[in-house]
């Protein structure tokens, strides 16, 4: 991930969002979880990530209501001016893929707006051949 991260920190993203797992919390055990979130903030390369101020949200996967909501404050955020484009990157999937998803218009959130999702299997993982 360092690689990645070092090339989104060098992008100066408006906002960055953790879309489903940010870490592996199989686990009910509190102090378990809190000792996984404490590794990762302490993790150097996500320390330069943090330091670069870019602001940071996250939310749980596969929950339709937020994703909906998410979608359109995206929709509103883009018809407002505040941000010119949103490319969602994920990663944790057995395949790559790029897609392109169109939020219908609305008349609560405006016109319709594309965004896009760059899906890259082992994103935070180095295979073993590569240098």
């Amino acid at each position: 991930m360092p690689e990645a991260l070092a090339k989104l920190i060098g992008q100066q993203p408006d906002l960055f969002l953790w879309l489903g797992d940010n870490i592996y919390a199989d686990t009910t055990d509190m102090a378990v979880m809190r000792q996984k979130y404490d590794d990762k903030k302490n993790n150097s390369e996500y320390r330069k990530f943090l330091e670069a101020k870019i602001p940071v949200m996250a939310t749980w996967a596969e929950m339709p209501a937020q994703r909906e909501r998410l979608l359109r404050l995206v929709q509103k955020a883009v018809n407002e001016g505040k941000t010119k484009a949103v490319v969602f990157l994920s990663g944790d999937q057995h395949w790559g893929e790029l897609l392109q998803k169109t939020i219908p218009a609305s008349s609560t959130y405006g016109q319709a707006v594309n965004v896009y999702e760059v899906m890259a299997s082992g994103f935070g993982q180095n295979w073993p051949y590569h240098n």
